[in-house]
Protein backbone atom coordinates (compact mmCIF):
# COMPACT_ATOMS: atom_id res chain seq x y z
CA UNK A 1 0.00 0.00 0.00
CA UNK A 2 2.80 2.44 -0.60
CA UNK A 3 3.38 2.67 3.51
CA UNK A 4 6.95 1.53 5.05
CA UNK A 5 6.51 -0.75 7.84
CA UNK A 6 9.51 -0.97 10.14
CA UNK A 7 9.78 -4.09 12.68
CA UNK A 8 12.83 -5.06 14.69
CA UNK A 9 12.18 -8.10 16.29
CA UNK A 10 12.59 -6.58 19.91
CA UNK A 11 10.01 -3.87 20.10
CA UNK A 12 6.11 -2.78 18.66
CA UNK A 13 6.45 -2.50 14.77
CA UNK A 14 6.01 0.86 13.48
CA UNK A 15 4.53 2.76 10.14
CA UNK A 16 5.51 5.84 8.61
CA UNK A 17 3.26 7.20 6.01
CA UNK A 18 5.79 8.66 3.87
CA UNK A 19 5.30 12.21 4.63
CA UNK A 20 8.65 13.57 6.07
CA UNK A 21 6.84 16.30 8.40
CA UNK A 22 5.12 13.04 10.57
CA UNK A 23 7.07 10.41 12.55
CA UNK A 24 6.83 7.06 12.27
CA UNK A 25 4.02 5.58 14.88
CA UNK A 26 3.34 2.14 16.29
CA UNK A 27 0.96 -0.07 14.27
CA UNK A 28 -2.29 0.99 15.26
CA UNK A 29 -4.28 -2.39 17.08
CA UNK A 30 -1.23 -4.07 17.73
CA UNK A 31 -1.55 -6.35 20.34
CA UNK A 32 0.15 -4.88 23.44
CA UNK A 33 3.37 -6.58 24.34
CA UNK A 34 3.92 -8.78 21.52
CA UNK A 35 6.71 -8.87 18.91
CA UNK A 36 7.60 -10.60 15.72
CA UNK A 37 10.70 -11.56 14.26
CA UNK A 38 9.64 -11.02 10.78
CA UNK A 39 7.02 -8.71 9.38
CA UNK A 40 5.47 -8.91 5.58
CA UNK A 41 3.28 -7.35 3.24
CA UNK A 42 0.83 -9.46 1.31
CA UNK A 43 -2.55 -8.70 -1.00
CA UNK A 44 -4.18 -6.03 1.76
CA UNK A 45 -3.13 -7.96 4.90
CA UNK A 46 0.38 -7.33 7.05
CA UNK A 47 2.06 -10.39 8.49
CA UNK A 48 3.45 -10.79 11.48
CA UNK A 49 6.21 -14.34 12.09
CA UNK A 50 7.29 -16.02 14.86
CA UNK A 51 5.62 -14.76 17.87
CA UNK A 52 6.62 -13.06 21.36
CA UNK A 53 3.99 -12.68 23.80
CA UNK A 54 3.35 -12.76 27.53
CA UNK A 55 2.67 -16.23 27.63
CA UNK A 56 5.77 -17.10 25.95
CA UNK A 57 7.49 -17.71 22.56
CA UNK A 58 5.57 -18.99 19.35
CA UNK A 59 8.06 -19.34 17.22
CA UNK A 60 5.28 -21.12 14.20
CA UNK A 61 3.04 -18.83 15.04
CA UNK A 62 1.97 -16.30 11.74
CA UNK A 63 -0.62 -13.73 12.50
CA UNK A 64 -2.29 -11.55 9.91
CA UNK A 65 -3.97 -7.82 10.25
CA UNK A 66 -7.35 -7.41 9.30
CA UNK A 67 -7.23 -5.87 5.94
CA UNK A 68 -6.25 -2.22 5.53
CA UNK A 69 -7.82 0.71 2.75
CA UNK A 70 -5.83 1.16 -0.74
CA UNK A 71 -3.04 3.23 0.37
CA UNK A 72 -3.50 2.88 4.15
CA UNK A 73 -2.28 0.73 7.16
CA UNK A 74 -4.45 -2.27 8.88
CA UNK A 75 -6.00 -0.79 11.76
CA UNK A 76 -6.89 -4.28 13.77
CA UNK A 77 -4.92 -7.27 14.57
CA UNK A 78 -7.44 -9.57 16.64
CA UNK A 79 -9.72 -11.63 14.89
CA UNK A 80 -13.32 -10.37 15.54
CA UNK A 81 -16.68 -11.77 13.52
CA UNK A 82 -16.74 -8.12 11.56
CA UNK A 83 -12.86 -8.24 10.30
CA UNK A 84 -10.52 -11.11 7.96
CA UNK A 85 -7.91 -10.50 11.18
CA UNK A 86 -6.52 -14.67 11.67
CA UNK A 87 -3.52 -16.67 12.89
CA UNK A 88 -2.24 -19.90 12.28
CA UNK A 89 0.20 -22.26 13.33
CA UNK A 90 3.03 -24.02 10.83
CA UNK A 91 4.07 -26.56 13.27
CA UNK A 92 4.47 -29.76 11.43
CA UNK A 93 8.06 -28.86 11.20
CA UNK A 94 9.52 -27.73 14.64
CA UNK A 95 11.90 -25.54 13.83
CA UNK A 96 10.65 -21.55 13.61
CA UNK A 97 9.82 -19.42 10.90
CA UNK A 98 12.40 -17.03 9.76
CA UNK A 99 11.09 -15.08 6.86
CA UNK A 100 8.26 -14.71 4.32
CA UNK A 101 7.76 -13.24 0.76
CA UNK A 102 5.09 -12.85 -2.03
CA UNK A 103 5.31 -15.00 -5.19
CA UNK A 104 2.67 -14.66 -7.10
CA UNK A 105 -0.88 -14.97 -5.84
CA UNK A 106 0.54 -16.43 -2.47
CA UNK A 107 3.08 -15.81 0.65
CA UNK A 108 5.56 -18.14 1.02
CA UNK A 109 6.51 -18.73 4.12
CA UNK A 110 10.40 -19.64 4.93
CA UNK A 111 11.81 -22.14 7.90
CA UNK A 112 14.98 -23.38 7.93
CA UNK A 113 14.08 -26.52 6.51
CA UNK A 114 10.88 -26.40 5.04
CA UNK A 115 8.68 -23.70 3.25
CA UNK A 116 5.30 -22.91 2.97
CA UNK A 117 2.10 -21.32 0.91
CA UNK A 118 -0.76 -19.44 2.41
CA UNK A 119 -3.38 -18.74 -0.33
CA UNK A 120 -6.00 -16.08 0.00
CA UNK A 121 -9.48 -18.05 -0.02
CA UNK A 122 -11.76 -15.50 2.22
CA UNK A 123 -14.47 -16.15 4.12
CA UNK A 124 -13.80 -17.45 8.08
CA UNK A 125 -10.58 -18.41 7.01
CA UNK A 126 -8.97 -16.31 5.11
CA UNK A 127 -5.86 -17.87 3.96
CA UNK A 128 -5.22 -21.60 3.54
CA UNK A 129 -1.73 -23.47 4.03
CA UNK A 130 0.18 -26.54 2.45
CA UNK A 131 3.47 -27.29 2.64
CA UNK A 132 5.80 -26.57 -0.34
CA UNK A 133 8.93 -28.06 0.32
CA UNK A 134 9.32 -30.63 3.11
CA UNK A 135 13.27 -30.43 2.71
CA UNK A 136 14.28 -26.86 2.15
CA UNK A 137 14.18 -23.77 3.12
CA UNK A 138 16.07 -20.51 4.01
CA UNK A 139 18.82 -19.73 5.97
CA UNK A 140 18.27 -16.17 7.85
CA UNK A 141 15.60 -13.13 7.14
CA UNK A 142 16.06 -11.14 3.50
CA UNK A 143 17.58 -14.53 2.15
CA UNK A 144 14.65 -14.57 -0.59
CA UNK A 145 14.29 -12.59 -3.53
CA UNK A 146 11.34 -12.21 -6.30
CA UNK A 147 12.31 -11.64 -9.93
CA UNK A 148 9.77 -12.50 -12.76
CA UNK A 149 7.68 -14.75 -10.60
CA UNK A 150 10.46 -16.98 -9.29
CA UNK A 151 12.17 -17.15 -5.61
CA UNK A 152 15.39 -17.05 -5.83
CA UNK A 153 16.55 -18.38 -1.62
CA UNK A 154 19.98 -18.50 0.07
CA UNK A 155 19.32 -21.71 2.01
CA UNK A 156 21.19 -24.16 4.88
CA UNK A 157 23.35 -26.07 2.25
CA UNK A 158 21.89 -24.53 -0.72
CA UNK A 159 21.22 -22.26 -3.36
CA UNK A 160 18.08 -22.58 -5.22
CA UNK A 161 15.26 -21.29 -7.56
CA UNK A 162 11.58 -22.64 -7.30
CA UNK A 163 8.24 -21.24 -8.59
CA UNK A 164 5.71 -22.57 -5.94
CA UNK A 165 5.59 -25.80 -7.72
CA UNK A 166 9.38 -26.96 -8.80
CA UNK A 167 12.59 -26.50 -7.25
CA UNK A 168 16.14 -25.91 -8.53
CA UNK A 169 18.99 -26.35 -7.08
CA UNK A 170 21.98 -23.21 -8.56
CA UNK A 171 25.40 -24.04 -7.39
CA UNK A 172 26.75 -28.09 -7.42
CA UNK A 173 30.20 -29.75 -6.69
CA UNK A 174 32.95 -27.42 -6.23
CA UNK A 175 31.37 -24.16 -5.99
CA UNK A 176 28.87 -24.66 -3.80
CA UNK A 177 30.92 -26.31 -0.88
CA UNK A 178 33.15 -23.52 -1.52
CA UNK A 179 30.46 -20.76 -0.93
CA UNK A 180 29.27 -22.70 2.32
CA UNK A 181 32.73 -22.65 3.66
CA UNK A 182 32.83 -19.19 3.74
CA UNK A 183 29.40 -18.46 5.36
CA UNK A 184 30.03 -18.55 9.52
CA UNK A 185 27.36 -20.90 11.07
CA UNK A 186 27.21 -18.58 13.84
CA UNK A 187 26.86 -15.32 12.30
CA UNK A 188 23.34 -16.42 9.98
Amino acid sequence: NGVAVFNNGASTPWYWDGNTGAAALPLPGWPEDVTCKALRAFKFHLFAMNITNPEGSFPNQVLWSASAEPGGIPLEWIPTPTNDAGDLQLASTPVPIIDGAALRDQLVIYKAHSTYALSYIGGTFTYAQRKLFASSGILARNCVTEYEGTHYVFGDGDCYRHDGNSIQSLVKGRAKAALFDIVDPNAF
